[in-house]
């Protein structure tokens, strides 16, 4: 990634419940199924992968005064992540998901006032943690206001963005240009375009626009990325045991932003990125500890 191997990620964080059902979804019905919670956020789960990869990461997310944001600071700062909260008066954001038997996602609803009302301002305080770092690592759970003004401030930084959904990932639209990777699924790709392109044609394109590096997963198929203009994939392994999907598209990043950081090309990186994805697949958590051990 550069000879600063410190991490400096600013993203969400927030509480998740997930309710699996124990048999095929029955919509407008009541399911039976198994309810659990757990901490969680896209930028919560990039970062606390990358501490279980031995990285040296700072975090800057929105946490309210409250049990919820108290228990995600915590959890944290006990794996070595140093944890930067501006004040707030809302609660910590939470995220309910409802699953189906085979563990994917088939809705989900999220609480995120404290992010959509985290301004720039409330930054000032931390312009010296930004400042030390070129490399930022971004999800576009921030708001639009807040990357725009990220992008703005920081033209001579590196971001790299976790597209997060079709909606949130048109949040960089505007910035393509300054992204140096992005990690992206086909449907938020394809959004984030407004045309549906062969996957490979979406990456040149992204490629054309601006962006430097793309990587762009596509459920359980192909993973393909792309820099300078060239495009390749990496098959990935199919899994019969799937517990859940959540988290695995977080691990994918984190898996990257840590193999790129130990100066190892796009490609290995990706095939990295994947083993962390796929040992998070075999867990209910959106982490697996586990992952440790792909760097002893």
């Amino acid at each position: 990634m550069n000879e600063d191997k410190k991490i400096v990620v600013i993203g969400g964080s927030n509480r998740d419940y997930f309710a699996k059902s124990s048999s095929p979804l029955i919509y407008k019905d009541s399911n039976v199924g198994h309810i659990s919670s757990s901490n969680g956020g896209v930028g919560r789960n990039i970062v606390l992968n990358l501490a279980y990869l031995n990285n040296d990461v700072d975090f800057i997310t929105a946490l309210g005064d409250d049990e919820g944001g108290r228990n995600i600071k915590s959890e944290l700062i006990q794996h070595n992540v140093n944890v930067i909260t501006p004040s707030s008066i809302y609660q910590t954001s939470s995220y309910l998901a409802i699953l189906n038997l085979k563990g994917d996602m088939e809705v989900a609803i999220c609480d995120t006032q404290i992010l959509d009302n985290l301004c720039f301002c409330q930054l000032d305080s931390l312009l010296g943690t930004l400042n030390d770092h070129k490399h930022v690592i971004i999800d576009t759970n921030l708001n639009q206001g807040l990357i725009d003004d990220l992008f703005l401030k920081y033209k001579d930084h590196y971001f790299y963005v976790e597209g997060v959904s079709c909606t949130k990932i048109q949040r960089i639209k505007n910035h393509l240009k300054d992204i140096y990777l992005l990690k992206c699924n086909y449907l938020e790709a394809t959004s984030l375009l407004n045309e549906h392109l062969p996957i490979e044609e979406s990456i040149k394109k992204l490629l054309s626009l601006g962006v430097k590096k793309v990587v762009v997963s596509n459920s359980s198929n192909n993973i393909y990325f792309g820099e300078d203009n060239k495009v390749d994939c990496i098959s990935i392994e199919k899994k019969d045991d799937v517990v859940s999907t959540s988290g695995a598209g977080d691990a994918l990043f984190a898996g990257i932003i840590h193999s790129l950081n130990n100066n190892k090309s796009l490609k290995e990186s990706v095939i990295f990125g994947n083993k962390v994805a796929l040992l998070t697949l075999e867990v209910e958590e959106n982490i697996n500890p586990s992952i440790a051990k792909l760097i002893k």
